[in-house]
């Protein structure tokens, strides 16, 4: 292993409603590509893939999980030990919206302490069909101070730079517990991370 390579594999899930574009976010990222007739996911499909920041190297196991209402039940047994959890929602559907907070305790409620929670707006190419303000986005990750990213699976925007903070964020606490040094509270993203795209 590579001094900067943190090899030992971190778990992300990404959890959110269904045909909010999960996997279209997913598909964007390892593939460079997108998908406009996507399926659903059943169950749960996870992936490896390597996140690069400057010279360091993290390898993470994402798994992409139903959003389905019948498959609601399962989602905990991918929250527990994760790493880390990208909230997905699209802007044009203010019900996905309102379900994060459904999302965010059920993940809070099995995922351990420290894990690092995201929100990513999906679907920013359809900023003129959005249904939910900037007002509403900002008064969510204000209060539970989490940070936010706009993203679009269909142009790529956004979606490099989510990942990439994930993976910033893995390997800052990987050398802080080889350091001694505990780690960040829960869903707490740093007083100088930007909590928004």
């Amino acid at each position: 292993m590579l001094e900067n390579d943190y090899e030992e594999y971190s778990r992300i899930v990404m959890i959110g409603d269904s045909c909010v574009g999960k996997t279209s976010l997913l598909n964007r990222l390892v593939q460079d590509s997108h998908n406009p007739n996507e399926m659903p996911t059943i169950g749960a499909v996870n992936l490896l893939y390597r996140i690069n920041v400057g010279d360091d190297t993290v390898t993470v196991n994402i798994w992409d999980t139903a959003g389905q209402e019948k498959y609601r039940s399962l989602a905990p047994i991918y929250f527990r030990n994760s790493t880390a959890a990208v909230i997905v929602f699209d802007i044009t559907s203010f019900e996905s919206f309102s379900n994060i907070e459904k999302w965010y305790i059920s993940l809070l409620d099995v995922a351990p302490s420290d894990v690092i929670v995201v929100l990513a707006g999906n679907k920013c190419d359809l900023i003129n069909e959005s249904q939910v303000s900037h007002e509403q986005i900002d008064g969510f990750i204000r209060e539970r101070q989490i940070p936010y990213f706009s993203t679009s699976a269909k142009d790529g925007q956004g979606v490099y730079e989510l990942f990439a903070f994930i993976g910033k964020e893995i390997i800052s606490r990987k050398k802080k517990i080889f350091l001694g040094v505990s780690s960040l509270p829960t869903g707490k993203a740093s007083q100088n991370s930007n909590v928004c795209c």
